[in-house]
């Protein structure tokens, strides 16, 4: 997609960072985190009895059950 923005083929060897700075654009990977971090601290302000904020504290009894491999 960002070649077609930018109106590069594979053949002009262009690397995706460099095409991504020349438009402005953060990697996804960079999108995805923010996004991560702002869920994360609409969270952590919400009231301790909430029931999402409830369910971050929560801890687990018990143990996972081991999978065999087939």
């Amino acid at each position: 997609m960002i070649r077609w923005m930018c109106v590069f083929t594979l053949k002009q060897r262009k690397k995706n960072a460099e095409l991504r700075k020349l438009l402005g654009v953060e990697p996804i990977s960079l999108v995805i985190k923010k996004g991560k971090l702002r869920w994360f601290g609409n969270v952590e302000r919400k009231a301790d009895t909430d029931w999402i904020k409830h369910c971050t504290m929560m801890e687990v009894e018990g143990t996972k059950p081991r999978y065999d491999m087939l």
